[in-house]
């Protein structure tokens, strides 16, 4: 038998569990943009299996995904905490070294004023020292009843 003619190799084990984590992945983010998206409307509480399979070797992985509940005031880095973090982020964004998406925008705009700037990371380093406002440090609330409304408060929690 020539070399050109032998029969492939089956692919490495480890390959078929890098697929599994790719397409949970995806899977993940797929749930996780339609969660951000749609909010409350969106069916995304489910369980999911990511399967990889070839004639000779299978593997299943199962992964429940739950729907963000909705984007955090002062939340600027997405990450389910407002602190000062955030107005890092923020100041960053003032001076032109990040960008922001819509979402992001909107939860960096602590002020409610239709901007982000360096005001609204000044607000969320005031709010990361003095969150109740018993300090005297806090100018004003970081969430508000009115123009807040479809946010979380900063100090939410699951």
């Amino acid at each position: 038998m020539t070399p050109s003619a032998r029969r492939p190799s089956p692919p490495h084990p480890a390959a078929f569990v890098h697929l599994a984590i790719l397409g949970l992945v995806a899977l993940v983010l797929l749930r996780w943009s339609a969660a951000h998206v749609l909010g409350d409307e969106c069916p995304c509480d489910a369980e999911d299996t990511v399967q990889c399979t070839t004639n000779e070797t299978s593997l299943s992985v199962g992964v429940r995904v739950l729907s963000i509940p909705g984007l955090m005031e002062g939340d600027a880095s997405m990450d389910g905490n407002a602190n000062i973090i955030d107005a890092m982020f923020i100041a960053q964004y003032t001076v032109g070294l990040r960008e922001f998406d819509e979402y992001e925008l909107q939860c960096a705009d602590t002020n409610d004023d239709g901007r982000v700037n360096i005001i609204d990371a000044m607000h969320m380093a005031q709010y990361t020292v003095d969150p109740n406002r018993s300090a005297g440090v806090l100018f004003m609330d970081v969430w508000t009843a009115g123009p807040d409304d479809s946010m979380l408060p900063p100090d939410w929690s699951p």
